[in-house]
């Protein structure tokens, strides 16, 4: 018997909340946030890593996209970054 495809499920991005002023996104698991100069900061960094130093509009897009991904943040260690368990997170002994 083949079980039934599931669908993808869109990877959390974070998404900029103006009551606080912040970049802010999660999953399940993890919470991050950020201002909005951090985050331009990393994009630059990421864009520099791959040697670019004057970006296209479609480049700076890239790393925004990058840049907002949830995941991409786990186990980043910036005091500018904030970085959390999700509040419904549970351990899994006790799911």
């Amino acid at each position: 018997m083949q079980l039934p495809e599931q669908p993808e499920q869109p990877e959390p991005m974070l998404e900029f909340r103006g009551d606080i002023n912040a970049w802010q996104g999660e999953t399940q698991y993890f919470l991050v946030r950020m201002n909005d100069a951090t985050l331009r900061k990393y994009m630059a960094t990421w864009l520099e890593l791959r040697g670019i130093t004057e970006p296209t509009n479609a480049q700076t897009h890239e790393a925004f996209i990058h840049c907002r991904k949830v995941s991409y943040w786990h186990g980043v260690r910036d005091p500018d970054v904030q970085t959390a368990r999700s509040p419904g997170y549970k351990p899994p002994e006790q799911r």
